[in-house]
């Protein structure tokens, strides 16, 4: 019952995808970098459905690594690049500087970090399950068969890093710059006000 269940939430999930990128739409010239992100985080919302629909026909899965790349994608795919996109938007409406510095690379090095990371567990996890179903095959044998994707993971991982960098190095660029506008101007404002000498009263 529970993985028909599992499957028939497949109808609800392409509707919501559809209406998802429906309106999200096109979008203007301005915000089509932004728009990578929240369509890039639609396509994970979709991909993670799928794959958690096949992982509930074969339960096994989840005790492989197909189960922690199902998670990344979930995490960092779906919910991060929503909060990445969310945060490219209002910053500038908060600081009051416009800048697209670092946007390029923290959403091309996310992008291809969460493919590399999220897709060698998966695909490690199909090869981990079907030599755990394989009884003549040793235990030993099936954790030295998962390190080549592991090592993979490595580079996805490490390319999130620098994505992760590169929006923090934006994030304080524009801090950093309001600062510098609201203090500078400070002695400005103050220089116009002109003082007056305080006359004694008898």
């Amino acid at each position: 019952m529970g993985v028909v269940a599992t499957t028939i939430l497949l109808v609800p999930l392409i509707a919501t995808v559809s209406n998802f990128w429906l309106t999200l739409g096109t979008g203007g010239n301005k915000n089509v970098p932004l728009l990578g992100f929240f369509k890039s985080s639609v396509v994970f919302f979709a991909l993670s459905g799928v794959f958690a629909v096949f992982a509930a026909l074969i339960p096994q899965l989840r005790l492989t690594l197909f189960g922690e790349g199902l998670e990344q994608m979930t995490l960092y795919g779906f919910i991060g690049f929503a909060l990445f996109g969310a945060i490219h938007y209002l910053v500038p409406r908060f600081t009051g500087v416009a800048s697209d510095r670092f946007i390029s690379v923290n959403c091309w090095c996310t992008f291809i970090g969460i493919l590399v990371l999220a897709g060698a567990f998966l695909i490690g996890g199909m090869v981990q399950n079907r030599k755990l179903i394989d009884g003549s095959v040793p235990f030993t044998d099936v954790m030295v068969a998962t390190k080549p994707f592991i090592r993979v993971s490595t580079l996805g991982i490490l390319l999130l890093i620098i994505g992760n960098a590169a929006i923090l190095l934006r994030v304080i660029s524009m801090v950093r710059e309001c600062c510098r506008r609201c203090c500078c101007c400070a002695p400005t404002e103050l220089a116009r006000v002109k003082l007056k000498p305080a006359e004694a009263t008898r």
